[in-house]
């Protein structure tokens, strides 16, 4: 977009190479990362046989876009799935 911020049209799943950051959730569903590069992104979540990308709430289906500062801590809060 004109912003830089088109999100992914297909995903594959994490690829190291295009600077994606892989992580898994715990028992709790918590996930943590660290040393994520300051940056935009989108948070793509493994459900059921796809990879999707998390929205805005459950109302707002935009992809959420996340960014992060140098030395920043962001908490996610809930995350939102599109689920049909």
């Amino acid at each position: 977009g004109e912003s830089g911020q088109a999100f992914p049209i297909l995903l594959l799943g994490p690829r190291i190479d295009n600077g994606d950051v892989p992580g898994i959730s715990d028992n709790g569903g918590r996930i943590f990362l660290n040393n994520v590069p300051p940056g935009n992104y989108y948070l793509a979540v493994w459900a059921p046989y796809n990879w999707v990308l998390a929205v805005e709430s459950p109302t707002i289906m935009t992809p959420r876009i996340i960014t992060l500062e140098p030395n920043e801590y962001y908490d996610l809060g809930v995350i939102y799935v599109p689920w049909p």
